[in-house]
């Protein structure tokens, strides 16, 4: 270590000339090369901010395309520039979406939303094109998740016998209850699948409880009018997901399904 350092103080010299940048700094010459400390210390300055800014986007911008889970990928190409208004509904609720989307880019705006009605009308189209504003105009940069709620519970099942699966039911909860603002799709399917007027086991209830009790940024989909939805789940759970939708409710009553007209 002494050689070492006697070997740098007879290659490193002191220059009279100063930094253009800095001209309190005296340039430093090593080997031919000079360099200022305090450019050197601004550089690796904004470096770590450049990495720290790269971590925070993986971990918040980046989620919303690598963790979240659907059933149908081509979800993840919608927007709201691409939502077809078929009828005076739809173009409200298109517009009711797009200012839910603006009233979420703030993070202190709290209270879930409900978007209820049939199957085909576009419900996971203007939820999702939420998530991908606010994913995109954000500032800070918001973690923000869609999962389809059956497709959820499906995988976290099959981690019941895969101690490696990264579905597992104690990892899931703890991210969906995490990020800055999550949808919840096509809620109550998990239960009707089953028989038409059946009730959701305990066990998705648990899961569902378990996500939303601390949570108060949660966009639901569901087929599911507010009476089969207090048919289908236990109190507790109905109020954790109604919690804060008091104005921030949109249904579709009129609209018919558009794959129905393809056959």
């Amino acid at each position: 270590m002494t050689s070492d350092l006697r070997f740098l103080g007879k290659d490193l010299k002191t220059l009279e000339e100063t930094c253009s940048i800095h001209p309190d700094v005296q340039l430093k010459e090593f080997k031919g090369h000079k360099s200022c400390w305090k450019c050197t210390r601004e550089r690796e300055h904004k470096h770590m901010q450049e990495l720290q800014k790269s971590v925070k986007r993986r971990s918040t911008y980046n989620m919303l395309k690598r963790s979240s889970i659907m059933d149908d990928p081509d979800l993840k190409r919608v927007s709201f520039n691409d939502y077809q208004e078929r009828n005076s509904e739809t173009k409200k609720n298109k517009q009711l979406a797009e200012n839910l989307a603006i009233y979420y880019t703030d993070r202190n705006n709290k209270g879930n939303a409900i978007i209820s009605g049939k199957a085909g009308v576009g419900k996971s189209h203007l939820a999702y094109s939420i998530l991908r504003y606010v994913n995109n105009h954000a500032e800070p940069m918001q973690s923000c998740l869609f999962v389809d709620f059956n497709e959820l519970l499906r995988r976290i099942k099959g981690s019941f016998h895969d101690k490696t699966s990264p579905y597992r039911e104690e990892s899931m909860v703890s991210l969906l209850s995490g990020v800055d603002l999550l949808v919840l799709d096509d809620l109550g399917s998990e239960a009707t699948f089953q028989t038409r007027d059946s009730e959701a086991s305990n066990w998705a209830q648990n899961v569902l409880y378990a996500i939303l009790n601390h949570r108060n940024r949660t966009i639901v989909t569901t087929n599911l009018s507010g009476e089969q939805m207090l048919n289908i789940y236990n109190d507790k759970v109905v109020s954790r997901v109604m919690k804060g939708s008091q104005d921030k409710i949109i249904k579709f009553k009129d609209t018919k399904d558009y794959r129905a007209r393809l056959f």
